[in-house]
């Protein structure tokens, strides 16, 4: 599973509207399943902001990627 307890001192350092979530999946399938990969990230935003997990977890590769 990744280092989760990376992932708070790199948004603090960039800022959350220079991250975005990401993952290798089906690859990931050869040591978790979708659904515990999607649950247990669901879990790493605990303390953030709602503006900063909507930003990690879409508003960020919606503006970068132009989807929307």
């Amino acid at each position: 599973m990744p280092a989760f307890g990376s992932i708070t001192p790199r948004t603090r350092c960039s800022g959350s509207r220079r991250c975005m979530w990401g993952n290798n999946f089906p690859i990931e399938k050869l040591w978790t399943d979708l659904r515990t990969l999607l649950s247990t990230w669901q879990n790493v935003p605990a303390g953030r902001s709602a503006e900063e997990i909507a930003d990690v977890f879409g508003a960020t590769a919606n503006r970068v990627y132009r989807l929307c």
